[in-house]
């Protein structure tokens, strides 16, 4: 394991392709994994110098800057990337003052002897300055104590760099190495100590003076190592040895070793101080009886070692002082946290991202490759199924039968397990150094197998031929080929599963599961996509914008009009390949080909410049500066705000074209007295792009507003359809009984509630209620919209809302668009909820049921950033929703009745029903009602808080 550790340090970088453009970055977009968190090895983390910020630096080529001690996002930054390791981040510094960030890593954009350290922005995350010509990638970075210089530690045998930080001005440059810098701290008076892998430990004055360089006792490889806060000590950690050791900070002589004995034989590579300097910290792969720990000493190292549990079984990566005595911890999987005096976690953020290690027996696949279980948690815990067809991800307690794992027999294949050298007999397999082995899956006719390694996917003939090999986006946990052999299914460490063709190894199609709340999202290499809903923006583009400025993001559902096809990634695994899948998918819906150039349609982009995120506020109204961009030039037609993701207001209308580098416009926002986060959003005629937030706190007197917010509610619900195939028995009764439980609110939170039902519905009915609710609706309120009844979807899948007078051969005239239904919302002035219940089936396949109904893209469109909406839908994928006489409701208004009516879904007993509260409640409700069968979703855009919608016990 010390070897895996030092190999994924110093060599995983050392043998995988260049980009192919040498001295730029690739300008086609590229389609990445984002979940709010990073999804993989978090490398460095870093603190401004009143621990409000965190500034964690990742494998997953982003940085990201984090409020303390909240944990709360507040701004991802992306350099430009590349393919392959191109972009990856190995370092990261906050400068004190938590004005600028510093990153690198491997970023040369192809040229071997140009790697560069970018400055950034952290207000707006543009990029202040880019410092190039290192000849090595980037392993550690650190800002001095009075922020003017940033120090860097380069890989190989280059040494350090120094530079001024306002004029980007070399200060300091000492190539005499002979390993890399892994370590660097700067002491309060600026002396700065570096620990290398040439197996020396040095120290040098102010000025830049080498005032001494010693041999590191006990270890070859010291990574790790930090000045005590008083400036008279070093601490150092090491990776090939289980030893931590600290030296005196004037003339490097060793003081003392800490007591390293007990836990696994692995190493303490990370070290820190606690603030006051009354305790040492020290991390890396350090575990006991399978749980992972950091290792606290007393007295600076003399004392009793403590070890303190952490919520994570992967390596702790790096380690940051945490109030006076606590220690906060960057880490593998990924995960960041703190832990208290008393080794309490006070912050835990975990990794997104599904556990794929060890999914060998456990990782199944069906004959056509359509179904895959596999284990959300590491190798088989917390299972689940992919139904490509059915769209649905499930809990999968007991395995299919026609689900097999993977053939590891029939050919004999050794040593094919952690190992750097597999075997078919006794020829050993072609694979590159240090490239461990890691999966393997024999076909079904032996006639060849997969390896799956740290860096490839490779096909091997039954004679030990490569046939090719993949590169892959992280481990290749786990393999399996589909029972008719036409498919290599992989299980990759960045949490996804891909499906490649068995032929010639090209990817088909992946697949995400968000690890915690499982939303999912598949997609093919062009992008075209289906997802659960709230599912969509787990993957994005990022543009960049050439070597000297920061990349764009988009979120997958800014193209949504033209990559939004579950009917192609329906097909993709069936044709083997896109392009005919496409095709098919066109010709079947009566769809003319769509211009899929997304860099004809990007979005307009925002940058929030004044104030600064956290800023304070006490009056009525905030002057606000920001710059508009629009990368496609297409014309913006206008900026809208939000506030706290919610009650749509507009800053400015028609732009117009704006040149490339933007322009600066302010307005002066009208805000609530309490904490808020403001959006801007810009929109062209494509449609809305990304929303700039900016958190603002509430600095002014404590008010209470006396004026109760009004609820107004259409409840619509439909069941005497005209064909008596088609009826339902509850979706009518659903709105009649949702309409008591609603009223039972009044006094409460509402000082009125006002209840329009639309029973058996058509469809001018319908939009009346909709422009009645628009017209009541103030900003000050609460506008409530219940559908229930059948809805579908038509060749090119678009929702629609079945009223009474509903025909599907005649959707336009007689039943009820999805546009008619987000436009009326949109509108909203106040705090906009949907309840969607139209997925039911009628009592035989009647005319309404001929085509296939999925609510998931319309719930996605609705609950995006820049719509407001907050989303329950009654089921999920395409599953149905279940009446019965038992209940004489719709499982969901069952459940929804109970939440509200008698307020069952007050989970803390506070009193108040909150939106998270009644998502809790439905789901397990509906579940319990439905045996499984049904399962409801809330979906609501990040920004909007968890506020309550009712009372309980009235």
């Amino acid at each position: 394991m010390v070897r895996t550790l030092i190999l994924v340090l110093t060599l995983a970088w050392a043998v995988l392709p260049l980009p192919a453009r040498a001295g730029e970055p690739p300008s086609e977009p590229q389609l990445r994994v984002e979940t709010g968190m990073h999804t993989a090895t978090i490398k460095r983390i870093d603190m401004d110098a009143t621990g409000r910020l965190l500034l964690t630096v990742s494998e997953d080529k982003t940085a990201r800057l984090w409020s303390l001690p909240d944990g709360r996002l507040i701004r991802v930054f992306r350099p430009p990337i590349g393919p392959s390791d191109e972009g990856k981040l190995y370092a990261g510094a906050l400068s004190p003052d938590g004005s600028a960030v510093a990153v690198g890593g491997w970023i040369n954009h192809g040229l071997s002897n140009d790697h560069s350290v970018y400055l950034l922005d952290a207000a707006t995350g543009t990029v202040m300055r880019r410092l190039s010509g290192l000849p090595n990638v980037v392993n550690h970075l650190a800002f001095s104590p009075d922020g003017r210089r940033l120090a860097a530690g380069v890989g190989g045998a280059n040494g350090i760099r120094v530079w001024d930080v306002a004029s980007g001005r070399e200060v300091l440059t000492d190539s005499d190495y002979g390993g890399g810098v892994y370590g660097l701290t700067f002491a309060a008076d600026g002396r700065l100590a570096t620990a290398s892998f040439d197996g020396h430990i040095r120290l040098y004055s102010r000025d830049g003076t080498l005032l001494r360089k010693v041999k590191a006792l006990g270890g070859e490889r010291p990574f790790g190592i930090a000045f005590s806060p008083d400036g008279t000590r070093l601490a150092v950690g090491y990776v090939d040895v289980k030893r931590v050791s600290v030296w005196s900070a004037s003339d490097l002589s060793l003081l003392y070793s800490p007591d390293t004995a007990g836990g696994n034989e692995n190493s303490l590579a990370c070290v820190e101080w606690s603030a006051d300097g009354r305790f040492l910290f020290a991390g890396g792969m350090w575990a006991k009886n399978g749980k992972w720990f950091i290792r606290r000493w007393t007295d600076g190292g003399r004392g009793a070692a403590t070890d303190l549990a952490v919520p994570i079984d992967r390596t702790i990566m790096d380690l940051k002082p945490w109030g006076r005595d606590g220690v906060l911890f960057g880490a593998a999987g990924p995960a960041f946290g703190t832990l208290d005096v008393r080794g309490k976690p006070a912050l835990s953020r975990l990794a997104a991202v599904s556990d794929m290690r060890d999914k060998l027996a456990s990782f199944m696949v069906d004959r056509d490759g359509r179904r895959v279980r596999f284990g959300l948690k590491y190798g088989s815990e917390d299972p689940v199924l992919f139904d490509l067809t059915a769209r649905t991800l499930e809990p999968s307690g007991a395995t299919p039968s026609d689900l097999v794992p993977p053939r590891i027999t029939g050919l004999p294949v050794a040593g094919w397990e952690d190992t750097t050298a597999p075997k078919l007999g006794e020829t050993a397999l072609p694979l590159q150094p240090y490239e461990t082995s890691r999966s393997l899956a024999i076909s079904p006719t032996t006639d060849g197998f997969l390896l799956g390694t740290e860096w490839f996917l490779h096909l091997f003939g039954k004679a030990g031929t490569q046939l090719w090999g993949q590169p892959t986006p992280g481990v290749t946990w786990g393999v399996n080929v589909s029972g008719d052999g036409r498919l290599a299914v992989a299980a990759y460490d960045d949490g996804t599963i891909r499906w490649h063709r068995m032929t010639d190894g090209k990817e088909l199609l992946a697949l995400f599961v968000h690890a915690t709340d499982r939303r999912w999202v598949a997609w093919t290499p062009s992008g075209y996509y289906m997802a659960s809903a709230g599912g969509e923006d787990l993957i994005g583009w990022h543009v960049n914008n050439g070597k000297d400025a920061a990349a764009d993001f988009f979120g997958a559902g800014r193209f949504r009009d033209t990559f939004n096809r579950p009917d192609v990634v329906e097909r993709i695994l069936a044709t083997l390949d896109e392009g005919e899948a496409l095709r098919q998918a066109d010709q079947a819906a009566n769809r003319r080909r769509q211009d899929d150039d997304i860099r004809r349609k990007l979005p307009a982009v925002v940058e929030i410049l004044s104030p600064a995120p956290g800023s304070g506020f006490s009056g009525q109204t905030v002057e606000v500066r920001y710059r508009v961009r629009s990368p496609s030039g297409l014309p913006v037609t206008r900026v809208r705000v939000l506030v706290d993701g919610q009650a749509p207001a507009e800053a400015a209308r028609a732009l117009g074209r704006i040149p490339g580098e933007g322009n600066v416009y302010s307005f002066s926002a009208p805000l609530p007295a309490r904490d808020v986060t403001l959006g801007l959003v810009a929109e062209t005629e494509h449609g809305a792009g990304e929303v700039a937030s900016l958190p603002l706190k509430w600095t002014g007197r404590a008010t209470v507003d006396p004026t109760k917010p009004k609820l107004y509610a259409l409840l619509v619900g439909v069941s005497n359809y005209a064909r008596a195939e088609d009826r339902l028995n509850y979706a009518a009764k659903d709105a009649e009984d949702l309409r008591r439980a609603l009223e039972k609110q009044q006094g409460g939170l509402y000082r009125e509630v006002v209840v329009k039902v639309l029973p058996d519905a058509v469809k001018n009915d319908v939009l009346d209620g909709l422009e009645w609710l628009e017209r009541q609706v103030t900003a000050r309120d609460v506008g409530l919209l219940f559908l229930s009844g059948h809805g579908l979807n038509d060749q090119q899948g678009e929702y629609w809302f079945i009223p009474q007078d509903g025909d599907r051969d005649r959707l336009r005239r007689t039943s009820v668009n999805q546009a008619e239904i987000k436009g009326a919302l949109k509108r909203l002035a106040g705090k906009t909820l949907l309840f969607l219940d139209t997925c039911h089936a009628g009592t035989v396949a009647g005319s309404l049921l001929k085509g296939t109904t999925d609510v998931s893209g319309f719930v996605n469109e609705l609950a995006s950033a820049e719509n407001g909406v907050v989303v329950y839908a009654s089921s999920t994928g395409r599953e149905l929703s279940i009446e019965n006489s038992a209940w004489r409701n719709g499982a969901f208004t069952k459940a929804l009745v109970e939440a509200l009516g008698d307020g069952k879904a007050d989970g803390n007993r506070d009193g108040v029903v909150t939106l998270a509260e009644l998502d809790v409640y439905l789901s397990e409700k509906v579940k319990d009602l439905t045996g499984g069968r049904q399962h409801p979703v809330m979906v609501k855009a990040g920004a909007i808080r968890d506020y309550p919608i009712g009372t309980a016990g009235r």
